[in-house]
């Protein structure tokens, strides 16, 4: 994928959101949506404007392409922006969790308690969390 277009495609793409979201959230018109991705017509600065604020983690890619490859970012390894943000939230639980393993060793009963309450408030976040992305 050298070309800025094919790159968008596939960000796009694996985004998984529909068109007419997408056309809502970056103000853009569904039928310029639609002439972008099926090549009709060239990516404009607005689009790349809107992906790179919209999918972070892919914006050096995006606009670099194969030139910023590396052994972080393989191309064909790419998941959609949105498994990204739910393993970098599973990433914050998993150390929120660590943290209260590490607490709970050599504890009381009412310290124990303390950190059980602890672990049930931060699952209830988690699927607050969860519930927020959908």
């Amino acid at each position: 994928m050298s070309d800025i277009q094919e790159r968008f495609k596939h960000i796009v793409r694996q985004s998984g959101e529909t068109l007419n979201d997408l056309s809502r959230e970056s103000g853009i018109a569904y039928r310029r949506w639609v002439n972008v991705l099926n090549g009709r017509v060239r990516l404009t600065a607005d689009f790349i404007e809107f992906a790179a604020r919209k999918w972070k983690p892919y914006s050096l890619w995006l606009v670099l392409g194969e030139d910023f490859e590396n052994d972080e970012i393989e191309l064909d390894a790419l998941t959609s922006p949105h498994e990204y943000e739910k393993a970098r939230v599973a990433w914050e639980l998993e150390a929120q969790l660590n943290e209260l393993q590490e607490e709970f060793e050599g504890k009381s009963a009412e310290e124990i308690l303390h950190v059980i309450h602890r672990i049930k408030t931060v699952r209830q976040e988690a699927g607050q969390a969860g519930s927020d992305r959908l």
